[in-house]
């Protein structure tokens, strides 16, 4: 079954669609979802994506790992990460053609307003805070 790479900026809604689908695929279509996501206990957001590159780079290697490990004919995974260096996902194409199955890329966007507010948020504390309702 097919690989669903969620794409989008911090709190654009991935991981809301994420469970969404999975939820919609398990109920409605009886099917096996494995969700593979950047949300793990041994990871701060913040030290990863504002850090130097080198924990990113090995929070990516982690995450393609899992998918390359879990892809298969059966199930459906869905990659619920930001996904947004185009090499990247090229190599996560390029692991779903050695499976011989299909994969789609899902970006979720929204209003700059938003954004604005957002970085801004996390300029003044540090952290974020702010959930985009979708």
């Amino acid at each position: 079954m097919p690989l669903v790479v969620m794409c989008g900026f911090p709190s654009s809604g991935k991981t809301k669609r994420s469970v969404e689908l999975k939820t919609f695929l398990e109920e409605e279509k009886k099917v096996r979802v494995i969700v593979v996501t950047h949300h793990r206990d041994n990871v701060d957001k913040n030290h990863t994506y504002t850090d130097t590159s080198v924990a990113e780079k090995e929070l990516r290697s982690t995450l393609k790992s899992d998918v390359q490990r879990f892809i298969n004919r059966d199930d459906v995974v869905i990659l619920d990460a930001p996904n947004y260096i185009k090499g990247y996902r090229y190599e996560l194409f390029c692991i779903t053609k050695s499976a011989q199955t299909p994969h789609c890329v899902v970006s979720l966007y929204f209003h700059f307003d938003f954004l604005s507010v957002f970085y801004l948020e996390i300029q003044m504390t540090g952290q974020m805070h702010l959930q985009y309702a979708g």
